[in-house]
Protein backbone atom coordinates (compact mmCIF):
# COMPACT_ATOMS: atom_id res chain seq x y z
CA UNK A 1 0.00 0.00 0.00
CA UNK A 2 1.33 3.26 -0.77
CA UNK A 3 2.18 5.31 2.40
CA UNK A 4 0.27 9.00 2.90
CA UNK A 5 4.41 10.47 3.89
CA UNK A 6 5.72 9.34 0.72
CA UNK A 7 2.45 11.38 -1.10
CA UNK A 8 3.21 14.05 0.87
CA UNK A 9 6.90 14.59 0.55
CA UNK A 10 6.12 14.08 -3.67
CA UNK A 11 4.06 16.39 -3.55
CA UNK A 12 5.84 18.94 -2.23
CA UNK A 13 8.40 18.30 -4.43
CA UNK A 14 6.06 18.99 -7.24
CA UNK A 15 5.14 22.24 -5.04
CA UNK A 16 8.89 23.26 -4.95
CA UNK A 17 8.64 23.53 -8.50
CA UNK A 18 5.30 24.59 -9.10
CA UNK A 19 4.27 26.53 -5.87
CA UNK A 20 1.02 28.37 -7.58
CA UNK A 21 -0.17 25.21 -9.18
CA UNK A 22 -3.96 24.62 -7.85
CA UNK A 23 -3.93 21.14 -8.41
CA UNK A 24 -1.52 20.36 -6.43
CA UNK A 25 -2.68 22.39 -3.71
CA UNK A 26 -5.73 20.52 -3.48
CA UNK A 27 -4.58 17.51 -3.98
CA UNK A 28 -2.11 17.64 -0.65
CA UNK A 29 -4.87 19.75 1.27
CA UNK A 30 -6.92 16.18 0.31
CA UNK A 31 -4.19 13.76 0.70
CA UNK A 32 -3.26 15.35 4.51
CA UNK A 33 -7.22 14.93 5.43
CA UNK A 34 -7.89 11.68 4.04
CA UNK A 35 -7.07 8.39 5.09
CA UNK A 36 -7.78 5.94 2.58
CA UNK A 37 -7.07 8.62 -0.04
CA UNK A 38 -5.83 6.16 -2.71
CA UNK A 39 -9.27 4.05 -2.23
CA UNK A 40 -11.86 3.86 -4.84
CA UNK A 41 -14.42 2.72 -1.73
CA UNK A 42 -13.38 6.87 -0.70
CA UNK A 43 -16.62 8.83 -2.32
CA UNK A 44 -15.41 12.23 -2.63
CA UNK A 45 -12.73 11.22 -4.23
CA UNK A 46 -9.42 9.35 -4.76
CA UNK A 47 -6.19 9.45 -6.04
CA UNK A 48 -5.04 8.01 -9.51
CA UNK A 49 -1.79 7.38 -11.28
CA UNK A 50 -1.13 8.17 -15.11
CA UNK A 51 1.71 8.29 -16.92
CA UNK A 52 3.11 10.49 -19.97
CA UNK A 53 4.93 8.23 -22.07
CA UNK A 54 7.37 9.60 -24.71
CA UNK A 55 9.92 8.14 -27.24
CA UNK A 56 13.80 7.96 -26.97
CA UNK A 57 13.75 11.41 -28.84
CA UNK A 58 10.91 13.33 -26.80
CA UNK A 59 9.40 13.96 -30.19
CA UNK A 60 6.53 11.58 -29.64
CA UNK A 61 3.55 10.81 -26.39
CA UNK A 62 1.42 7.92 -26.14
CA UNK A 63 -2.78 8.66 -26.31
CA UNK A 64 -5.05 6.48 -25.74
CA UNK A 65 -8.66 7.13 -27.05
CA UNK A 66 -10.61 6.22 -23.71
CA UNK A 67 -13.65 4.60 -24.06
CA UNK A 68 -15.89 5.77 -21.44
CA UNK A 69 -14.81 9.49 -21.87
CA UNK A 70 -14.69 9.39 -25.82
CA UNK A 71 -11.30 11.71 -25.81
CA UNK A 72 -7.89 11.57 -26.24
CA UNK A 73 -5.91 11.26 -22.62
CA UNK A 74 -2.75 9.90 -21.45
CA UNK A 75 -2.99 6.05 -20.11
CA UNK A 76 -3.53 6.11 -15.89
CA UNK A 77 -6.73 4.51 -13.89
CA UNK A 78 -6.61 3.63 -10.47
CA UNK A 79 -3.85 2.61 -7.83
CA UNK A 80 -4.60 -0.61 -6.23
CA UNK A 81 -3.93 -1.47 -2.51
CA UNK A 82 -1.21 -3.80 -3.76
CA UNK A 83 0.40 -0.99 -5.30
CA UNK A 84 3.61 0.21 -3.19
CA UNK A 85 4.62 3.51 -4.96
CA UNK A 86 2.98 5.84 -6.78
CA UNK A 87 5.77 4.89 -9.63
CA UNK A 88 4.84 1.09 -9.12
CA UNK A 89 1.18 2.33 -9.77
CA UNK A 90 1.87 4.62 -13.10
CA UNK A 91 3.63 1.74 -14.41
CA UNK A 92 1.60 -1.08 -13.68
CA UNK A 93 -1.57 0.78 -15.44
CA UNK A 94 0.80 2.05 -17.89
CA UNK A 95 1.55 -1.76 -18.57
CA UNK A 96 -1.80 -3.06 -18.58
CA UNK A 97 -3.23 -0.46 -20.82
CA UNK A 98 -0.49 -0.41 -23.69
CA UNK A 99 0.95 -3.79 -23.64
CA UNK A 100 4.63 -2.07 -23.04
CA UNK A 101 7.55 -3.74 -20.79
CA UNK A 102 10.34 -1.76 -22.17
CA UNK A 103 9.83 1.06 -19.70
CA UNK A 104 12.36 3.78 -18.40
CA UNK A 105 11.14 5.70 -15.54
CA UNK A 106 12.36 9.47 -16.44
CA UNK A 107 12.24 10.96 -12.97
CA UNK A 108 11.67 9.91 -9.54
CA UNK A 109 9.12 13.27 -9.50
CA UNK A 110 5.69 13.99 -10.22
CA UNK A 111 5.57 14.95 -13.84
CA UNK A 112 2.19 16.86 -13.27
CA UNK A 113 -1.07 16.51 -11.47
CA UNK A 114 -4.83 17.32 -12.54
CA UNK A 115 -7.85 17.31 -10.20
CA UNK A 116 -11.02 16.54 -12.26
CA UNK A 117 -14.60 15.31 -11.98
CA UNK A 118 -15.78 11.84 -12.61
CA UNK A 119 -19.69 11.73 -13.77
CA UNK A 120 -21.76 9.45 -11.90
CA UNK A 121 -21.89 6.11 -13.68
CA UNK A 122 -23.11 2.30 -12.49
CA UNK A 123 -24.30 3.90 -9.24
CA UNK A 124 -21.06 4.93 -8.19
CA UNK A 125 -21.39 8.76 -7.24
CA UNK A 126 -19.74 11.82 -8.88
CA UNK A 127 -16.89 12.23 -7.41
CA UNK A 128 -13.19 13.75 -7.46
CA UNK A 129 -9.55 11.99 -9.65
CA UNK A 130 -6.37 13.62 -8.18
CA UNK A 131 -4.65 12.11 -11.00
CA UNK A 132 -0.72 12.04 -10.21
CA UNK A 133 1.33 11.50 -13.20
CA UNK A 134 5.22 10.22 -13.64
CA UNK A 135 6.90 10.41 -16.79
CA UNK A 136 8.06 7.40 -18.41
CA UNK A 137 10.29 6.75 -22.02
CA UNK A 138 9.30 4.29 -24.22
CA UNK A 139 10.65 2.16 -27.27
CA UNK A 140 8.70 3.20 -29.89
CA UNK A 141 8.90 0.06 -32.03
CA UNK A 142 7.76 -2.57 -29.44
CA UNK A 143 4.27 -3.15 -30.33
CA UNK A 144 1.55 -1.33 -28.55
CA UNK A 145 -1.58 -3.76 -27.33
CA UNK A 146 -4.59 -2.42 -25.56
CA UNK A 147 -8.14 -3.76 -24.64
CA UNK A 148 -10.49 -2.93 -26.58
CA UNK A 149 -12.87 -2.76 -24.00
CA UNK A 150 -11.09 0.14 -22.22
CA UNK A 151 -9.55 1.97 -25.08
CA UNK A 152 -10.60 2.75 -28.92
CA UNK A 153 -7.18 3.16 -29.71
CA UNK A 154 -3.45 3.70 -28.09
CA UNK A 155 -1.00 5.20 -30.11
CA UNK A 156 2.41 7.22 -30.50
CA UNK A 157 1.35 10.89 -31.80
CA UNK A 158 3.45 13.63 -33.31
CA UNK A 159 4.44 15.88 -30.08
CA UNK A 160 3.00 19.00 -32.51
CA UNK A 161 -0.07 16.70 -33.62
CA UNK A 162 -1.33 16.12 -30.16
CA UNK A 163 -3.66 19.51 -30.34
CA UNK A 164 -5.14 17.82 -33.51
CA UNK A 165 -6.04 14.68 -31.15
CA UNK A 166 -6.91 16.71 -27.65
CA UNK A 167 -8.14 20.27 -26.42
CA UNK A 168 -7.77 18.94 -22.48
CA UNK A 169 -5.95 21.38 -21.11
CA UNK A 170 -4.60 18.61 -18.67
CA UNK A 171 -3.06 17.25 -21.75
CA UNK A 172 -1.81 20.23 -23.56
CA UNK A 173 0.21 21.24 -20.33
CA UNK A 174 2.10 17.74 -20.17
CA UNK A 175 3.02 18.63 -23.82
CA UNK A 176 4.56 21.65 -23.04
CA UNK A 177 6.59 20.48 -20.18
CA UNK A 178 7.78 17.67 -22.26
CA UNK A 179 9.02 20.73 -24.51
CA UNK A 180 11.25 22.16 -21.06
CA UNK A 181 12.55 18.61 -20.57
CA UNK A 182 14.50 18.40 -24.17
Amino acid sequence: MIKKQEIIDSLDIYLSRYPDDVHALNTLDFVVKTDLFWSRSHLEGHLTASSWVVNDDYTKAILCHHGKLNIWVQLGGHIDETDNSLQEACRRELEEESGLTELVLLSPNIYDIDVHRIAENKGVPEHLHYDLRMIFKANSQETINFDIAESKDVRWINRNEIVKYSQERAVLRMVEKMKLII
